[in-house]
């Protein structure tokens, strides 16, 4: 994969992306840009880097060879709905995938793209209120998986994908289709476009029981869907639900 090619096609589609070899994060240099006054949407896309994050500080592994970018937002959304830009990001990627021909693409709430239940991609959403930025970004195997050996990563145990090993497809048009994408559909949902609930509770990934820790306390029950602010709705055994907004499952 070429990001400085992908960046390229961005650009030519009027997106503000801009390129880096190599950087400690994606997510970092778009906080910097948006704090120096980049506008709603610019993009930040690098070929490797060597301090990626995801969610809860976890490492995320970026070797060469895969997808690694950042958008950066201005919402005009009310605060309490900025939780829910991980899903819409989060139903871009699987569309893109599956339109590359990856029928059995799901989403494991709330950032995770997986495919044939194993990890091809994360999404990480971090919001800054004092700047009134928020910071999407996303990772994915696109040649290769990395070795994550007993490094402590964000697959929480599942075992990796990559996009070479699920469907022959051009890396550079894919990933600017899937960034195209994805930019739309926060710059949508910023336009106030609600949370397609529908569509995410069919992509769901349905690993049977999960066990969620949230608030504290930890409970088991049956993922069934989402709400419009994403919280994902859990069904527990005596027939109650919960809404969980923040936690792991």
């Amino acid at each position: 994969m070429d990001a400085a090619k992908v960046c390229e096609i961005l650009r030519s589609g009027g997106v503000d992306a801009r390129f880096a070899a190599v950087v400690e994060s994606t997510q970092d240099e778009c906080i910097r840009a948006g704090r120096g006054g980049a506008p709603s949407g610019s993009l930040v896309l690098a070929s490797s880097q060597v301090a990626g994050r995801g969610r809860m500080g976890r490492r995320w592994l970026s070797p060469a060879g895969g997808l690694y970018a950042s958008i950066m937002l201005r919402p005009a959304l009310r605060q309490e709905l900025w939780s829910a830009l991980t899903l819409h990001a989060g139903l871009a990627v699987v569309s893109a995938v599956r339109a590359a021909g990856v029928a059995d693409a799901r989403l494991k709430w709330p950032n995770d793209c997986l495919a044939g239940g194993r990890k091809l991609c994360g999404i990480l959403a971090e919001s800054f209120p004092g700047d009134g930025i928020v910071v999407i970004g996303l990772g994915m195997n696109i040649e290769s998986a990395p070795d994550v050996g007993s490094v402590e990563c964000l697959h929480h145990g599942l075992p990796s994908a990559f996009l070479d090993g699920l469907v022959d497809v051009d890396h550079d048009v894919f990933c600017a289709d899937l960034l195209f994408r994805m930019r739309s559909a926060l710059l949508r949902a910023d336009f106030g476009l609600p949370l397609d609930t529908r569509a995410i509770s069919e992509m769901l990934w349905d690993g049977g029981t999960i066990n969620a820790c949230c608030d504290g306390s930890e409970f088991s029950g049956r993922a069934t869907g989402v709400d419009p602010l994403g919280r994902l709705i859990v069904l527990l055994p005596d027939g109650s639900v919960r809404h969980v907004s923040t936690g792991e499952v």
